[in-house]
């Protein structure tokens, strides 16, 4: 009885999910024929028809494509497809599906309620589709709430939420990458798409819906943008490629976010670089979590599986016709762009998870710490090898100076010492007399002075006065300074004492 009443409240909440975005989207629809009732080509269609268009519509957001005058639209509006799962799982976790009558309740409910609503639609809707799709993913929401609420044993699910913990930051990190990619171009192509959107002529309430009806499309550029980064690319058209390896454009239709689109020529190597990097930033953060390398192994490789997968699934959903002829092939090809992305990612993936394991951290920071020593160790011995030759060289130019000084020392020293006459030659040599027995003084004339007078004092003569005197020179006795020449030599004169001053005076004379 209790798993009945299970049953029934999962089959209520899965009709509540479908009805109102049903209702939402026939709303919209209808408010945007009424904002554009005045536009002559909207003069012969009713409202009933914009409301079937807007069911249209919701059926295209579960894989049913719709045929106009032979034209076929199937670019799923992924905005309604994730704002109808993003409501689902929300009611659904208020039930804790845990039996499989919950399971095919709600799966049953999918398919009548979306046969009823899909009745409503124009007759152009394939209605296969969606009576295939909303199914699905009913059953596919019941059961991942299924798992979540009593998760299964086994090494198999241990396995698969191990990877999952791995790849669920890569899909964010990928997508978060590519939305500020979108953002930018969105941003350096802000004038084109203006450019195309004054084409329309539109005033402001009908531009706003123009936007809000691209809006629906959004997540569907977030993919195509992830192909771009990739470098697989995508097309807009049979005969165009948008890529970050390089661009091919063919007449695209006038469509404003479309003018976001980078011009041939244009090459972004470094998307891919990032892509790697994402890899390697998760593998760095979760591989941090195991031993060895190993153990990363069976995870890794199952993250990325999911990785491949999840992107092949969003590519193939994010692909389809916008029209006839060249605009039938818009989107991504799935198996090529999730594979290169894999592969992108992988390298980055494994070189993180493989570093970040604690054995190959242990590895790599006792070489960081050898290496620090070892240069550490050699930085020391440099340090004292420059230490012991500035020594040297202080103590050479040390000792340098100190021998200059003792040099100069010995120079003054040889000036400095007392000097005694010299006897003359002649018949009779006579023994010198010390230099304290007499004081001579002279002054030598020079070319521009009169003649001079030069006086000589003995100690035996008498004081002369002080007009006597013209200088007094402290030299030693015998010596006559030589101021002609320029120089300090020493002339050896004979300078025997006088008994008066006229003598004194004609001995200097004669000297002179």
């Amino acid at each position: 009885m209790e798993n009945r009443r299970h049953a029934l409240i999962a089959a209520w909440q899965v009709v509540q999910a479908l009805v109102l975005t049903w209702l939402v989207s026939a709303i919209l629809a209808v408010l945007a024929y009424m904002v554009n009732i005045g536009v002559p080509a909207l003069a012969d269609i009713p409202w009933q028809s914009a409301a079937r268009l807007g069911v249209s519509f919701w059926l295209m957001a579960l894989g049913s494509p719709l045929t106009v005058e032979g034209a076929s639209i199937s670019l799923m509006p992924l905005a309604i497809t994730f704002v109808l799962v993003f409501l689902m799982r929300s009611l659904l976790r208020r039930n804790s599906i845990g039996t499989w009558l919950e399971v095919g309740t709600a799966t049953a409910t999918a398919l009548v309620v979306t046969s009823i609503l899909s009745l409503t639609a124009l007759p152009g809707s394939v209605r296969l589709y969606a009576l295939v799709g909303a199914p699905s993913l009913v059953a596919a929401l019941c059961l991942l709430e299924w798992a979540r609420w009593r998760q299964p044993e086994g090494t198999v699910w241990q396995e698969l939420r191990e990877a999952w913990r791995i790849a669920k930051p890569l899909i964010a990190g990928v997508f978060l990458a590519a939305v500020s990619v979108a953002v930018l171009a969105a941003i350096s192509g802000w004038g084109r798409m203006s450019s195309i959107t004054s084409y329309y002529i539109l005033s402001l309430i009908p531009t706003l819906i123009l936007a809000f009806a691209q809006a629906f499309y959004l997540p569907n550029v977030a993919v195509w943008t992830v192909a771009f980064m990739s470098g697989a690319g995508f097309c807009v058209g049979s005969g165009t490629r948008f890529s970050s390896l390089g661009s091919q454009s063919e007449p695209l239709p006038a469509i404003p976010v479309l003018g976001a689109l980078p011009q041939p020529g244009q090459r972004f190597i470094w998307m891919i670089v990032l892509l790697v990097a994402i890899g390697l930033a998760v593998g760095l953060w979760r591989g941090r979590a195991y031993a060895t390398p190993r153990q990363v192994l069976v995870p890794g490789a199952l993250a990325l599986a999911l990785v491949v997968v999840v992107f092949a699934g969003l590519g193939a959903l994010s692909a389809g016709s916008i029209g006839p002829d060249r605009l039938a092939v818009v989107g991504a090809a799935p198996p090529v762009f999730s594979l290169v992305l894999g592969l992108e990612m992988g390298c980055g993936l494994a070189l993180g998870l493989v570093l970040a394991t604690e054995s190959v951290r242990e590895v790599i920071v006792g070489h960081l710490r050898m290496d620090l020593a070892g240069s550490f160790r050699e930085g020391r011995t440099r340090l004292k090898r420059m230490g012991v030759r500035i020594k040297k060289d202080a103590t050479d130019e040390l000792s340098l100076s100190s021998q200059a000084r003792s040099d100069v020392s010995e120079e003054e020293r040889e000036i400095s010492t007392p000097l005694t006459q010299t006897p003359l030659v002649g018949d009779e040599a006579t023994p010198t007399e010390p230099l304290s027995d007499s004081l001579t003084s002279s002054r030598i004339p020079t070319p521009a002075t009169a003649p001079t007078t030069v006086t000589v004092a003995t100690a035996d003569s008498p004081e002369l006065p002080a007009s006597h005197v013209s200088s007094v020179l402290p030299e030693p006795p015998g010596y006559i300074a030589d101021k002609e020449k320029g120089a300090q030599a020493r002339t050896i004169v004979d300078a025997e004492p006088s008994d008066s001053v006229s003598d004194a005076r004609q001995a200097g004379q004669k000297r002179s």
